[in-house]
């Protein structure tokens, strides 16, 4: 387990896919994906394990492994190191209001504006590129590993995974995937979408996941569990698959 004492040490810093499944805003601790890394003061250094988090109490949660991506060690740094620049512009914001008027320099109320500004379009940013992940986590809806996408998964635990003719009684995740969308069954071919990208092509299956996501109950769906989390079987009325 992480331990940070004073800032430095080593803590879970996340990264995307934040998706909670409580109703209430302040009760949210959403699932997500982060990495564990080696902090100094909170601000990440070296991370050493990427993992997916879930059932949050506390400093207290669960973990499995996922893999690493360029993404995941982009946000995670991005989201903690922006919060230095909103401290150091709110710094020199609060130094020129408090300097005489004969001191203040425009420059410098600048510098903290923008400062002060950039967290805040980065966070928002970072916010719209990963819309998609938490879609696709909010059709896979909450299961056994927190809110993970199977394409993430580690080969531990993707190697774990039946075969399509297992799952799905179809030859590829692909087929399953299309069928399933097909029948309705958005929340199945969602899975099925996604160990194909995982197991199989991963340019089909992340086509067939857009695919998904662009059908008009799908998004209907979406708005309900976007509404009411907890209201994920009854907007999608839809059983997830055994897959291991």
């Amino acid at each position: 387990m992480p331990l940070t004492v004073n800032g430095m040490g080593t803590a879970v810093v996340p990264s995307n896919g934040m998706v909670a499944w409580t109703d209430s805003i302040w009760t949210r601790s959403p699932d997500f994906d982060g990495m564990e890394c080696m902090v100094f003061f909170f601000m990440p250094i070296f991370p050493y394990q990427a993992i997916h988090t879930f059932d949050w109490n506390g400093n207290q949660y669960r973990k499995i492994p996922i893999r690493w991506s360029v993404k995941l060690v982009l946000y995670c740094y991005l989201r903690r190191w922006l919060i230095l620049s909103l401290v150091i512009g709110a710094i020199v914001l609060l130094v020129e209001l408090l300097s005489p008027a004969t001191d203040r320099k425009i420059s410098d109320e600048l510098t903290g504006a923008i400062l002060l500004l950039l967290p805040l379009i980065g966070w928002f940013t970072l916010r719209y590129f990963d819309r998609r992940a938490r879609l696709i986590r909010m059709i896979l809806g909450r299961h056994k590993l927190g809110s993970s996408d199977p394409a993430t998964w580690a080969e531990t635990i993707s190697g774990t995974v039946k075969s399509p003719r297992e799952i799905y009684g179809k030859e590829t995740f692909s087929q399953a995937a299309a069928e399933l969308l097909q029948s309705g069954n958005f929340s199945s071919a969602m899975w099925a979408a996604r160990f194909a990208v995982a197991k199989e092509d991963k340019q089909k299956g992340e086509k067939l996941t857009d695919l998904i996501l662009d059908d008009i109950n799908v998004k209907i769906a979406l708005r309900r569990i976007k509404r009411k989390p907890s209201a994920w079987h009854e907007a999608v009325q839809s059983v997830r698959p055994e897959w291991n």
